[in-house]
């Protein structure tokens, strides 16, 4: 959304007043960027609802930026655990990028529709393209298809690894910025997946077109109120008073610019009784 130079002068400049006009700059300018990708999200998400069942998802719009499609085809991969390409769909040449999983070389689904790409790279696991917008159903097409051919139901299975153990008393927002310190996540550096144990559920929520996602309110031992969202688990057995094991990521959840900790769900259990 802007150039990276701006970065490289605050790094750089011995200016205070400077300093603190390029801080203010890129604090602006990271905010809309979190706007634009909680909003090409949202849009994202109801667009491959419409075609759930295909083994490869593929989600084009206008209004959708070119700086954050990366970042919202690597949500829906989070949300969603299928190879997901989003197309930033503007004149006279659109662009996509790409986010796969294990398995799947997500490059070379796209060269197999190589004759309607004016350009395109990547490796297995991310790649870019550009594109003419009227060719994007042709694209579409070949690609889903590639998938078909390729993925099989195990491989969109999807294979928790879990980090560690998060004791209860450790879900706070000291733990959540020992995590931030890690950022960027991505390949080769993935985030932190970890397990928490005796968790009491005293509120749930179906959120979403036709309640696909759930919201969890969680209760530790100690008696501290977590937040939980779970995409795609809309259909999971859970009610108000079950106790469960949660493995999860630690998040900042910034919708609405109300920052607060959030438990981003990857799968639950009930608890085991010992």
């Amino acid at each position: 959304m802007e150039s990276a130079m701006d970065a490289l002068r605050l790094l750089v400049t011995k200016k205070k007043s400077q300093a603190r006009e390029i801080a203010a700059k890129l604090s602006e300018t990271n905010r809309k960027r979190q706007e634009a990708t909680a909003l090409a999200l949202t849009h994202a998400r109801q667009s491959v609802n419409e075609n759930c069942d295909s083994k490869i998802l593929i989600a084009h719009h206008e209004s959708y930026l070119q700086g954050v499609v990366g970042l919202v085809a690597g949500r829906l991969v989070d949300e969603n655990y299928k190879p997901t390409i989003v197309i930033s769909q503007i004149r006279p040449l659109s662009k996509g990028s790409a986010r796969s999983i294990s398995g799947f070389n997500i490059t070379e689904a796209i060269k197999s529709a190589g004759k309607y790409l004016v350009s395109a790279g990547g490796h297995p696991m991310a790649a870019g393209f550009s594109i003419e917008p009227e060719k994007i159903p042709h694209f579409k097409e070949v690609v889903q298809n590639y998938a078909e051919k390729n993925l099989s139901s195990e491989d969109l299975t999807q294979k928790l690894k879990i980090d560690c153990v998060l004791d209860p008393s450790l879900i706070n927002n000291k733990s959540l910025q020992a995590v931030k310190n890690f950022e960027p996540f991505g390949i080769g550096n993935p985030e932190p997946v970890f397990q928490t144990s005796n968790l009491e559920v005293t509120d749930v929520r179906r959120l979403g077109s036709g309640g696909k996602h759930l919201r969890l309110v969680l209760r530790s031992p100690d008696n501290f109120i977590h937040n939980a969202i779970g995409f795609g688990m809309g259909e999971r057995n859970v009610k108000s008073g079950d106790l469960i094991d949660a493995v999860h990521n630690l998040r900042e959840d910034n919708w609405r610019i109300n920052k607060k900790l959030q438990l981003k769900l990857k799968d639950f259990l009930p608890s085991k009784k010992i």
